[in-house]
């Protein structure tokens, strides 16, 4: 099982997105469920599976990062080329499309979110909510537009309130989707790539952009508020 975003662990569950390769060196990526004591698997086939050739050998993955720029990112920080134990041909390269050192800092895959009974993510040109419990689609939205690829790793992870998921795009593009329906709330188009889950707090997102820069949009919506770090808040650091 190749799995090339991180886990989330919630209702019992071990929640990831699997890499399936087909006949003929096509890729897909879905959704796995594995009941989480035993790591037995709840899918015959990941869910909502979709077309994933951003994760094939030297693409790239969902960092949006241009050849030359993160080459020049490399260099500047003293890997001209990656280094051997960096591993990226036989590992992250086979695995997630990602080609140097800068991509691989900045790659995040279509790691879930989860929240309320759901589990959501983004995927490719796609955005899915599955119920946690049943495996069923619940809805699904496709991006579209002239800037939009149909074969590539769009969004970065979501962000999650209460009611709203927030992401940015690879394309310049900040959003807020409903988490109940796939309702679209706002929807910005900054022209700055970004690859990194936003950050929410006090009902603004702040994103951090490939070019360098830090943008924080007022949602005027207390909903973008719980998100203060990336991956969520800092629980993660409090000792178990």
């Amino acid at each position: 099982m190749r799995a090339p975003a991180r886990r989330v662990v919630a209702n019992g569950q071990v929640i990831i997105t699997q890499r399936v390769d087909l006949a003929g060196g096509a890729v897909n990526e879905g959704i796995t469920r594995l009941e989480s004591k035993k790591g037995e698997a709840q899918d015959r086939q990941p869910l909502a599976q979709g077309k994933a050739q951003y994760l094939q050998a030297g693409v790239g993955g969902n960092t949006g990062l241009a050849t030359d720029q993160a080459s020049a990112l490399d260099s500047s920080v003293g890997f001209a080329s990656a280094p051997a134990a960096a591993n990226l041909a036989n590992g992250a390269m086979q695995n997630a499309g990602v080609a140097n050192v800068a991509s691989g800092w900045a790659y995040n895959g279509s790691r879930a979110a989860y929240a309320g009974g759901k589990v959501l993510n983004a995927q490719g040109d796609a955005l899915n909510c599955i119920g946690a419990d049943s495996g069923e689609i619940r809805w699904r939205g496709l991006a579209r537009g002239k800037d939009v690829g149909r074969n590539a790793q769009i969004f970065a992870p979501p962000a999650l309130g209460t009611a709203n998921m927030y992401l940015c795009s690879t394309r310049g593009h900040l959003l807020s989707v409903r988490q109940d329906d796939g309702q679209v709330g706002f929807v910005y188009h900054l022209r700055q790539p970004m690859a990194f889950q936003p950050a929410l707090a006090g009902g603004a997102m702040y994103v951090g952009t490939n070019n360098g820069l830090l943008v924080c949009l007022q949602t005027g919506d207390k909903d973008a508020d719980g998100g203060s770090a990336w991956g969520g808040n800092a629980q993660h650091n409090k000792k178990r």
